[in-house]
């Protein structure tokens, strides 16, 4: 492959390929479900367990192996290889705290750029076997069957995913997310926490919640879902705040301006 372009057939075999590998780390950490212990700490309340450093080499071995001529950034290990436009973006293990306390949300999550545009992407929840796909311009799908964002127009009647609340900074950034969290909560039918910015963002994709709102997301957090919520209909808006804070809504487009214009207030 070009490592300055790719075609179609190419991405598509990259697509493949990738997929192939998320399930195959998917059975492994099926069988750490639960018993995964802690390997190291690698910031105040951000463990990484054994099973997300194995997965990660499990994943990173078939991708060195499969695509030598392209660079990979992955959560623990940062950047592997030389700097090259062709890249792929992989969280090994989203949902870790979920993973170690047996609770059955999590992912695998692999995607393919170039420079800054996402190609493609694949996301895998082992515990539901489903192998969440999507490629620009050409649609997303679950398990082979196509996806689409949901047609739910009216916010009273939304289901609304909130992402992990930022920890650090001063008491005043947990208090204004907290306002945006109760202005959205006064007008949602419901609001969920699952702990996986994946599993939020298939499920935005295909139909099952009507928006995911998230404060920060490094780009293995986000990058397949991204795409996978664009090719399945969806919108997405990031606001930037003065201190620094962003804020990114992911929707049906039938409810994205009314949603994003309340978490401007204020």
């Amino acid at each position: 492959m070009d490592s300055s372009s790719l075609s179609d057939l190419e991405i598509r075999d990259a697509v493949s390929a990738a997929a192939s590998i998320a399930r195959e780390a998917g059975d492994y950490l099926l069988t750490r479900f639960g018993v995964a212990r802690v390997a190291y700490r690698k910031a105040s309340l951000d463990d990484v367990l054994d099973a997300d450093v194995e997965s990660e080499r499990l994943i990173l071995t078939r991708l060195q192996a499969d695509f030598p001529e392209f660079c990979i950034l992955s959560e623990e290990a940062g950047l592997v290889g030389a700097e090259r436009s062709i890249r792929w973006i992989v969280d090994p293990l989203d949902g870790s705290v979920n993973f170690q306390r047996g609770l059955p949300v999590f992912a695998v999550s692999i995607a393919l750029a170039a420079g800054k545009s996402i190609l493609a992407g694949v996301t895998y929840l082992p515990m539901l076997d489903e192998l969440y796909t999507a490629i620009r311009g050409k649609g997303a799908g679950l398990n082979g069957e196509t996806i689409a964002v949901s047609q739910t127009a009216v916010l009273e009647e939304a289901v609304i995913h909130i992402g992990e609340l930022e920890r650090t900074g001063p008491d005043t950034v947990s208090t204004e997310q907290l306002a945006e969290l109760t202005r959205v909560a006064h007008l949602a039918r419901r609001i969920r926490l699952v702990g996986s910015s994946s599993a939020d963002l298939a499920a935005v994709a295909s139909g099952r919640a009507d928006a995911l709102i998230m404060h920060g997301g490094e780009p293995w957090d986000v990058a397949a879902g991204n795409l996978l919520v664009r090719e399945a209909g969806g919108a997405i808006t990031t606001l930037r705040y003065e201190n620094g804070m962003t804020l990114t809504t992911y929707s049906n487009k039938l409810l994205h301006t009314r949603l994003t214009d309340l978490l401007r207030i204020g």
